[in-house]
Order: structure tokens, then C-alpha cells, then sequence
């Protein structure tokens, strides 16, 4: 093999080597990107028992107005209504919410295999490279004790 095929292959294998660098930091951002949406699904949940406890304290506010009404006996019937109404409205905002909540936990679920595939790919490229480069070396170290 002529010296410039060799040093071809050389700058090639640099060239890869710098590739699988820039997989390793994009890899990296990716990790990042995970970490960071899996502290905002923490924050929209912490975010969401704060408002449950808003809607309880809401809904123990009601329940004063609705005894309010019920010793004075004004428009009990109405009261009963509109609070159920409520009540059926939040549980449906809730249901919708643990329907969010499971398809973020199962997008994750996904997003971290297909992380876990992606680091086992960089992992078996980077033996395939020092394979690669321990056959080169053994090549140059051939050629040197041929010369």
C-alpha cells in the first residue's frame, strides 16, 4: 500500500474519529434534553397537586356557602346543582390530565430505549474503530519492519 493510500486512510480515520465525537456530544445534548423535560413533567405535576389543593380549598370554601344556604334555606337545590357540575368538570379536567400524564410517562419510556439503543450503537462503533485502528497500527508497524 503507497504512503499516500495509507495516509488517506489516516486522515479518513481522523475524520471518524472526530464523527463519533460529535455523535458522543450530540448523545450528550440528547441526555440533556431527556433531563430537562423529565424535571418539566416534574414541575407540571408538582404544579398540579398545587392546584389540586387550590381546588380543595375551593371546594371547602363551597362546601361553607353550601351549609351557609342550607341553614337559610335560599336556593339549596340550585347550589347542590351548580356544585356538582363543578365536581363533574374537575374530574373530567382530571381524567384528562392522567391521560397526559401516562402518554409524557410512556413517550419517555420510548425516548430513554431508543437512548439506550442509541449508546449501545456508539459503544459497539467504538470497539468496530479500535479494532480499526489497532489493525492499522499493525499494518504501519509491519510496513516499518518490511522497509
Amino acid at each position: 500500500m503507497s504512503t499516500d493510500k495509507l495516509e488517506a486512510r489516516v486522515s479518513d480515520l481522523e475524520q471518524y474519529f472526530k464523527m463519533l465525537a460529535e455523535l458522543a456530544s450530540r448523545q450528550e445534548a440528547r441526555h440533556s434534553e431527556l433531563s430537562q423535560s423529565f424535571q418539566t413533567v416534574v414541575a407540571l405535576l408538582q404544579r398540579h397537586d398545587e392546584r389540586l389543593d387550590e381546588v380543595r380549598e375551593a371546594q371547602s370554601d363551597t362546601d361553607q356557602r353550601i351549609a351557609a344556604l342550607v341553614d337559610a334555606q335560599i336556593h339549596t337545590d340550585e347550589a347542590i346543582t351548580r356544585l356538582t357540575a363543578r365536581v363533574d368538570n374537575l374530574a373530567e379536567n382530571v381524567d384528562r390530565l392522567t391521560g397526559r400524564v401516562d402518554m409524557l410517562a410512556e413517550n419517555i419510556d420510548r425516548l430513554s430505549g431508543r437512548v439506550d439503543q442509541l449508546t449501545e450503537n456508539v459503544d459497539r462503533l467504538t470497539g468496530r474503530v479500535d479494532q480499526l485502528a489497532e489493525t492499522v497500527d499493525r499494518y504501519i508497524e509491519g510496513r516499518n519492519g518490511q522497509g
